[in-house]
């Protein structure tokens, strides 16, 4: 790994959760509820193991904009969306040149995190729903991605 306040400062993102340091996007308010604070500034590009399709995600987070694509495989395609700033979360359209089998219907990456006991170690993550109770439920997650490495 190159440079861990990058991964730090991803999995904190994506946590949502809580503060690794102080170069956090994500804390905790006053009333406990979470608050992402992209502040525009920050940028990170990290591969992700993606369980549904069993292949690897590059996701480059730069400021609100996230860019998907596919990691060392011959696939072409690209997917940019904006992040969510008040949930930390994005609307996916899978639904692009190139991309085989998109889902029918767009889906939200809501970013999380996996946290051993100790000695504590971290994953970041991003769960999969669809919101319009298509394919399932929309509090049902759909697929997940976990992050392996940061380039």
């Amino acid at each position: 790994m190159k440079d861990n306040s990058t991964l730090v400062m991803l999995i904190t993102w994506i946590m949502g959760v809580i503060v690794l340091t102080d170069t956090a996007i994500a804390v905790r308010d006053t009333s406990n509820e979470y608050k992402c604070l992209i502040d525009g500034h920050k940028s990170v590009v990290a591969v992700f193991a993606d369980m549904h399709d069993g292949d690897m995600k590059k996701v480059t987070i730069v400021g609100q904009d996230m860019l998907i694509e596919p990691y060392e495989n011959e696939e072409k395609w690209a997917v940019i969306t904006k992040i969510d700033t008040v949930h930390c979360n994005a609307v996916v359209d899978f639904n692009v040149a190139g991309k085989p089998n998109p889902p029918p219907v767009n889906l939200t990456a809501t970013a999380w995190a996996m946290i051993t006991a100790e000695p504590q170690r971290e994953k970041a993550s991003l769960e999969f729903t669809d919101p319009t109770g298509t394919l399932a439920p929309p509090d049902m997650p759909l697929n997940v991605w976990i992050m392996i490495k940061t380039l």
